[in-house]
């Protein structure tokens, strides 16, 4: 659990989309990559601790949850997305720090668990909730952290590209490169936004060799798309959906209400 702190150069990728609908609804979507060996040992977790909140979450064989993907009982969606910082200071783990926010009541206690403390190793987190019209982009890293309120569309696709936080050294993957620069082509030309758009732009090969979603057995960063997660959030309900190879068929959903 403090492999990412330790490690600079861990085998975890990730791109996440956000944004509002037409109706007002607040959209996060979220592939989750990782080692394409552990695609049949992963697993989707709902977790009712003895202290604290409960939460369902994906989850990763030896890791705690937190991570990934997730969404607790008060309706806060948070998805991560690795940050390789090359400089990782004595802090607290950032797998730690992420499993905490899963006990946050509000977003804004969210975000204080996630950047009020010292950290080691860097994240970026999407944060929405049901029954509060924001949605937050924050990287955490341990020379720093920022949080940007989201007033339009928005892809992230793990590594740092907050402006306050240009002069954190970071490793950007080719991998990396490459999707960020698809989610600004695709921001500039996307359909009206909505669930549905948000699961093609991350089912997306545009580039054969870097894409988006993410299958290949030679993937430069020994990635694979494991899952992909859409939630749907509005004034009383977290609505999600969880796809795997078959993208048409979420082979999970579920809800949440306020």
């Amino acid at each position: 659990n403090c492999r990412g702190d330790l490690v600079r150069s861990t085998s975890d990728g990730c791109t996440t989309v956000a944004g509002v609908n037409a109706a007002g609804e607040r959209i996060i979507a979220h592939n989750e990559d990782g080692f394409p060996q552990l695609r049949d040992e992963c697993l989707l977790a709902t977790i009712t601790p003895s202290r604290g909140l409960s939460f369902t979450s994906f989850a990763y064989p030896g890791s705690i949850c937190g991570h990934t993907f997730a969404v607790n009982e008060k309706g806060i969606v948070n998805t991560v997305n690795n940050i390789r910082a090359v400089y990782r200071p004595q802090g607290l783990p950032r797998q730690i720090l992420a499993r905490a926010s899963l006990n946050a009541n509000t977003l804004d206690e969210a975000i204080t668990i996630l950047t009020g403390q010292p950290r080691s190793g860097a994240f970026h987190h999407t944060l929405g909730q049901l029954g509060d019209a924001r949605l937050f982009s924050v990287e955490a890293t341990g020379q720093g952290c920022s949080v940007l309120p989201l007033t339009t569309v928005t892809g992230h696709a793990n590594h740092l590209v907050h402006a306050a936080l240009a002069g954190v050294e970071q490793i950007v993957t080719d991998s990396s490169a490459s999707r960020q620069l698809r989610l600004v082509q695709w921001r500039e030309t996307q359909p009206p936004f909505d669930a549905a758009a948000a699961k093609t732009i991350l089912s997306d090969t545009h580039d054969a060799e870097l894409p988006i979603y993410r299958l290949a057995a030679d993937d430069p960063d020994e990635e694979n798309t494991l899952a992909t997660a859409v939630f749907t959030l509005d004034a009383n309900h977290v609505r999600w959906q969880i796809f795997d190879i078959n993208r048409d068929d979420a082979k999970f959903h579920g809800e949440v209400r306020g």
